[in-house]
């Protein structure tokens, strides 16, 4: 392979030959082995909110590294870890208000919303867990940190940071602004209060030299958004029984070590003026970096990052939504359990996987007091599906690209990544989103029956074939299925259809004789002629310009008599997916209602 075909390799294949050459330690000259038989790929989620897709971001990009071992013939441990010893900061959108009684505590430990999981994290553990499982076909094994704790698993190395929290305290310090260093008496340990079950509040105060207990006390505590008030409990934490967590920085470590990992995804921020690169400071240096330096100098095991360089590794931009941020306190999230209801799965792997440093942005929001409605105003969900089903057909031969081989071999790959490696056995006939976000409102005039029928008849023209397979069936169900979900959740009011059975008559006595003429060479013209969308959507420009004299008022025209409203989907697909008898009789009685003005 020249040095032009490794520029353009696919990114998960990249790192994934990088994590087989690794041969040495990145804060020193120790060696690590190369070229093992297995590996062990982490993800994980705070489970403090209530998780979102953005969460799942990082469960793909680690799934795409995971399926590139395995295509260089490695064993590979994937798991997901959540992060359920994490206390509740806030209390997310469509949670009770009741639970700020919660804040503080330990999401594992306190009740489920909804009263059919053991507690809060359990709930959202379960759905986001069996969502990715079910429906996005990821296979990996889930730990909870709170059974880790409890069982006993990082006892060892707690005790281990225990012992060198000085080493530890000196480390955290070097990446800090001097002014600010940690207290000389911090340890790396936060029990749970035992009176009053907060985590965020407890202080330590002493530990004892066998490193097994330490003494704490519960003051309050100051968020950004409220102050959690601490009950002055003063108590004794045994390290045993894992009724606390370590501090993050040093926990990401200890799970390293703990579970060999050799590579986890992470969001940018983590992995900020990485120290190794020539002229940055360390002082603000990305929390990936801190837990690596731990990892090394305390925990003895290699930092996940496979080479010296930091940009191999992929640090994510987050998730947008209207140009924000998403929040599960805000409630501008789209979870991973309702995507598969309005788009192909593989579509969501497609949004993370295709540009992973890039910072993504889909739909806009509109605030209802204080909610939140999303609106897909640019069809971001329609492009991300055109994007899937033209790389399909690019994998299967059925569309030719003007395009060098080798960057046609990275999106055949990218298709292979977003499918899991899971390939059909043949290109997904699927009708395009545009007309199932057309077909799936037209039940007010037009039987189940014949919606399918015309959606089968859309789908054999793209597709140019005689029939279809009862897969392909399926899929047609599906799309129109997955079209009315999103037509309801996120339509703009442009694409909302409501298609009344009487025409609105003052309109039609307003429109003009060139008008009349348009309509009545359309009528002629429509049901002798083969149409595509776009052949019918320049037909009527050209009646605009050349028989009304006003483009835009003749594509008016058209939408008021269809369903009485000045604007609507573009015309080209809407025209084609209704029934052209219901066209043609709804334009007569328009043309009946002008010729009875006219004799008046």
């Amino acid at each position: 392979m020249t040095d032009d075909d490794q520029e353009i390799e696919f990114w998960a294949d990249k790192l994934a030959k990088n994590m087989v050459l690794r041969n040495k330690f990145n804060y020193s000259n120790k060696k690590s082995n190369p070229n093992k038989d297995n590996y062990s790929i982490k993800s994980s989620t705070s489970i403090s909110g209530v998780p979102h897709i953005g969460n799942a971001s990082d469960v793909f990009r680690a799934e795409a590294v995971v399926n590139a071992l395995k295509d260089l013939g490695k064993k590979v441990h994937f798991f997901w870890v959540g992060e359920d010893m994490d206390n509740l900061r806030k209390v997310p959108a469509g949670i009770p208000v009741s639970f700020k009684k919660y804040l503080g505590q330990p999401v594992s430990e306190i009740p489920c919303p909804e009263n059919c999981c053991d507690s809060y994290a359990e709930h959202f553990e379960n759905l986001f867990i069996n969502s990715l499982k079910d429906q996005f076909g990821v296979e990996v094994k889930f730990y909870s940190m709170k059974k880790e704790y409890y069982a006993g698993n990082f006892y060892e190395l707690i005790k281990i940071a225990l012992k060198n929290r000085n080493q530890i305290r000196d480390i955290l310090n070097s990446f800090r602004d001097p002014s600010r260093p940690l207290v000389k008496n911090w340890m790396p340990w936060e029990p749970v209060c035992e009176n009053c079950g907060k985590i965020i509040t407890t202080k330590m105060l002493d530990i004892h030299d066998d490193c097994e207990t330490v003494e704490y006390v519960c003051q309050d505590y100051q968020f950004e958004h409220a102050l959690i008030k601490g009950c002055n409990y003063k108590g004794t934490s045994e390290i045993k029984k894992g009724h606390g967590k370590l501090p993050w920085k040093v926990e990401w470590a200890a799970q390293w070590k703990r579970w060999n990992v050799d590579f986890e995804p992470f969001g940018k921020e983590h992995g900020v003026n990485c120290p190794r690169v020539l002229g940055v400071s360390k002082i603000g240096a990305g929390s990936f970096w801190v837990a690596g330096n731990i990892s090394e100098s305390v925990y003895e095991y290699p930092e996940p990052c496979p080479t010296v360089e930091p940009n191999v590794i992929q640090p994510y931009e987050y998730v947008l939504i209207g140009n924000e941020k998403m929040s599960a306190s805000k409630g501008n999230t789209i979870a991973t359990w309702d995507w598969p209801n309005f788009a192909p799965p593989e579509t969501l792997r497609l949004f993370f996987l295709k540009k992973p440093k890039s910072q993504s942005n889909i739909m806009t929001i509109k605030k209802i007091g204080n909610n939140y409605r999303l609106i897909d105003k640019e069809f971001d969900i329609q492009g991300l599906i055109d994007e899937i089903d033209e790389l399909a057909e690019v994998y299967f031969g059925i569309m030719e690209l003007e395009e060098d081989a080798e960057k046609i071999k990275i999106k055949k790959r990218l298709y292979e990544i977003c499918m899991n490696d899971k390939i059909p056995e043949d290109v997904p006939r699927r009708i395009p989103f545009k007309y199932a976000i057309i077909m799936c409102q037209l039940n007010d005039i037009l039987s189940p029956e014949k919606i399918m029928e015309n959606a089968i008849e859309v789908v054999k023209k793209k597709y140019v074939v005689e029939e279809l397979t009862d897969i392909d069936i399926r899929e047609i169900r599906l799309g129109l299925d997955r079209a009315a979900h999103w037509v309801k959740k996120f339509a703009p009011t442009n694409i909302i259809i409501r298609i009344s059975k009487e025409i609105d008559e003052n309109f039609v006595k307003t429109i003009n004789k060139n008008q009349i003429d348009a309509l009545t060479q359309f009528k002629e013209d429509f049901s002798q002629r083969i149409w595509d969308e776009d052949s019918i959507q320049n037909y009527i420009f050209k009646l605009g310009k050349n028989v009304v004299g006003n483009v835009k008022k003749t594509f008016q025209l058209f939408y008021k008599i269809l369903i009485n409203k000045k604007y609507g989907p573009r015309l080209g697909p809407f025209l084609l997916s209704l029934d052209k008898d219901w066209i043609i009789d709804r334009i007569e009685k328009a043309m009946k209602i002008y010729d009875e003005k006219m004799r008046e």
